[in-house]
């Protein structure tokens, strides 16, 4: 009944009304009243702002309508359609009931294919019919001029839209097996991509000895493609006096998801290190590079929950005072007591260590307190005595003066 009353109100609303009940309300019954009367007026606006705003697309019945609503929508589509269907995509992933839609969508125009074969969420089933429908995977019956490809290139040229499916990155590196100077691929190698798509494309270069794709791979400047060619080094490099640099440059372009990663390769050459690279411990705290940030800096700045494992490492190499001295471990050291999940694994530390560290007034009175609890006692019993003493500091001056008459 509530939903019917609300029904009743919307149908005399403007679009703006309708689209701030979406982005502002708070009762379902209102949005979901709101949102049928949109899609019974074909009000556009309003399905823009369910897109934008992910914890209500979450809800599949507004997902549904919203799905819908996209599939009934026709040729010309407005710009604005990329990120209503990259939204969509986001909220349908791992959910197959909204898959057949999916695909028609997709299929509206070489646009709509395009941004399907990009985005990381399109189902497999969908980037596999888009592919066989046209034949993407097959060189001479795909030309470089494609309507397909030429939006996949345009999107990846002039939005932040990057090539992120991972699917659709095999399937067409087929391509270039097949005709290793293939048009389309030279240049989308040299387009935004992501981590992943960029790294399948490092391997299929490795395997068929393609230097062309890799010098490709290697100068684009896409955060991808910089973080995968920088983890493929350092995974068959490892990190040494050498390439540190490599390490530094890699990390600053990586997202917290693969700082893990990349700590799993520093540590494998910290424990395989040979005499040259003896001091490597102390270089992951004391070494910047051209950020003036270490190693140990932007592995705690990119995943904070890495302050304990970077702690770990220290206490193991703790023969290295170099390391206990450095601004960085100093650093960490302050964060790590800030922040009450690590604060107590912080101070099970040796007590001398905090020697060595430059600390805030705040972050010494922590420490100080934890090793001699009593200190903090005395000082308040002393603060209490001088309160005491000093709220009647004339006493002795009256008993003398009285004594002298």
């Amino acid at each position: 009944m509530k939903i019917i009353q609300a029904a009743k109100s919307v149908t005399k609303m403007s679009s703006e009304e309708l689209e701030y009940i979406v982005s502002s309300s708070d009762d379902m019954s209102q949005i979901y009243a709101a949102i049928q009367e949109a899609y019974n007026r074909n009000i556009l606006n309003v399905f823009y702002e369910v897109c934008l705003n992910p914890q209500i697309l979450s809800d599949k019945k507004i997902l549904n309508y919203t799905i819908n609503f996209m599939d009934k929508m026709t040729l010309p589509l407005p710009i604005d359609f990329l990120n209503m269907f990259m939204g969509v995509l986001e909220a349908a992933k791992g959910s197959n009931e909204f898959n057949n839609k999916i695909t028609a969508i997709s299929l509206k125009s070489p646009w709509t294919s395009a941004i399907a074969l990009l985005d990381k969420n399109t189902p497999n089933e969908t980037v596999n019919l888009i592919t066989n429908k046209n034949r993407l995977n097959i060189p001479s019956q795909a030309a470089h001029n494609n309507a397909i490809f030429e939006m996949m290139i345009e999107l990846t040229s002039h939005t932040n839209l990057s090539w992120n499916n991972d699917t659709s990155a095999m399937v067409l590196l087929t391509r270039i097996f097949q005709s290793p100077m293939d048009k389309f691929i030279d240049v989308m190698s040299k387009q935004n991509m992501g981590i992943t798509v960029a790294s399948i494309f490092l391997g299929a270069s490795k395997q068929i000895g393609n230097s062309k794709l890799r010098k490709n791979l290697e100068d684009n400047q896409s955060q991808g493609a910089k973080l995968a060619v920088g983890m493929e080094k350092i995974a068959e490099k490892g990190i040494n006096k050498n390439n540190i640099d490599v390490v530094l440059d890699t990390l600053q372009y990586a997202s917290s998801e693969h700082i893990k990663e990349i700590w799993a390769y520093i540590e494998i050459s910290v424990s395989n290190r040979n005499d040259n690279d003896a001091l490597l411990p102390e270089l992951i705290f004391n070494y910047v590079g051209r950020g003036n940030k270490s190693i140990s800096d932007l592995i705690v700045e990119k995943d904070p929950s890495m302050i304990i494992t970077l702690i770990d490492f220290a206490v193991k190499n703790s023969n290295d005072s170099n390391i206990k001295s450095s601004p960085s471990f100093s650093k960490l050291i302050h964060i790590g007591l800030q922040n009450p999940s690590t604060k107590e694994t912080i101070l099970q530390l040796p007590q001398e260590w905090f020697k060595f560290i430059m600390m805030t007034p705040e972050n010494r009175e922590i420490v100080k307190e934890h090793f001699d609890p009593t200190s903090k006692e005395e000082e308040m019993e002393r603060s209490n005595l001088e309160d005491l003493i000093g709220k009647g500091n004339e006493w002795h001056k009256k008993y003398s003066s009285a004594n002298t008459k």
